[in-house]
């Protein structure tokens, strides 16, 4: 399958709004037939209406639904052109919609409730409240009085084809359409985006996963796994080990007095060990018993043992 993916930049956001409209990604399958469903009701005034629509997995391969949704405009007076697939030269392009202030050309296609393949009539902007038109929007006509109700309309297409082009819906953008895509523009939301974003994951949560660690410079293993950096990996092992080993010095240390020292509390001792003892003189630790140390005591000669057959033990001591 041959894709040609977008630059970085549109998948962003980050192009100026007059290219809002320009092409996604395309691909050479067709996407599926549009899926039914029943638009939830407005949660408040203000709110309009973007449809669902099919978008394309460049991980798993594969195209995804995206429910319709209601967002607020960006600002007053904008309404949504949805975004549409197109055929030509071979491939299936995805144009991406926009906001603007008057619609314009969605490939024909017929998303219903209002986008009916030519403008939008499920509602209207009547200076800076919207009004609904519950010929076609389900609206709760008990909390939003800004409503009417307006049959006159007539839908492009019955088609459930969810792409502009030979095989699925034919249609030309005509003058107003032209212009409403010169006009001034603005990108999809952060819910529309939003919107996107988790029915991608719900689709394919490797894709989410793998999109993530890819964002955090991370390496992505074939079956999905992020693997982390080894030289990171090897700075950890060792800065644990030298602090494992800085612990077992100090309770070297610790054992070395306690068992030298007796009950008392030797001030000028100072360990033998790894680990650095606590002493005042820097004198010699004393084997003797418990006590303090008054001063520097003479070196013991440690004891060995005979290597004779007799077995008897020499005990020679330097005072």
């Amino acid at each position: 399958m041959k894709i040609r993916p977008l630059l970085a930049a549109l998948a962003l956001g980050v192009l100026p709004v007059s290219a809002a409209h320009a092409v996604g990604v395309s691909i050479t399958i067709a996407p599926p037939p549009l899926v039914a469903y029943e638009q939830p009701l407005c949660p408040t005034e203000g709110y309009i209406w973007t449809p669902g629509y099919w978008a394309y997995d460049d991980i798993a391969n594969d195209y995804y639904w995206v429910q319709g949704v209601w967002v607020a405009p960006p600002r007053v007076g904008y309404l949504w052109t949805p975004g549409y697939w197109g055929f030509g030269d071979g491939f299936y392009a995805f144009h991406s919609g926009y906001w603007g202030p008057t619609v314009g050309f969605y490939g024909g296609i017929n998303y219903g409730y209002g986008y009916g393949g030519y403008g939008y009539y499920g509602g209207r902007w009547d200076g800076r409240v919207f009004r609904y038109n519950t010929a076609v929007t389900r609206v709760n006509v008990t909390n939003i009085h800004n409503t009417y109700v307006d049959n006159n309309f007539r839908a492009r297409t019955d088609s459930r084809a969810s792409f502009n082009g030979q095989g699925g819906v034919v249609a030309k953008a005509d003058a107003r359409e032209r212009a409403a895509a010169n006009a001034s523009h603005a990108h999809a939301t952060g819910a529309q985006t939003a919107a996107l974003r988790d029915a991608r994951s719900t689709h394919n949560p490797q894709a989410q996963r793998q999109t993530a660690d890819r964002a955090q410079n991370r390496r992505v293993t074939p079956d999905g796994r992020a693997a982390g950096n080894r030289r990171d990996a090897r700075i950890s092992r060792n800065s644990n080990a030298s602090a494992d080993n800085s612990r077992g010095n100090r309770r070297a240390a610790r054992d070395t007095v306690s068992r030298g020292s007796g009950s008392g509390r030797n001030r000028n001792a100072v360990s033998h060990g790894n680990g650095g003892g606590r002493g005042r003189n820097r004198a010699s630790f004393n084997p003797g018993g418990g006590g303090r140390s008054r001063g520097p005591q003479p070196a013991r000669q440690p004891r060995t043992q005979s290597r004779g057959g007799g077995g008897a033990k020499n005990d020679g001591r330097r005072h």
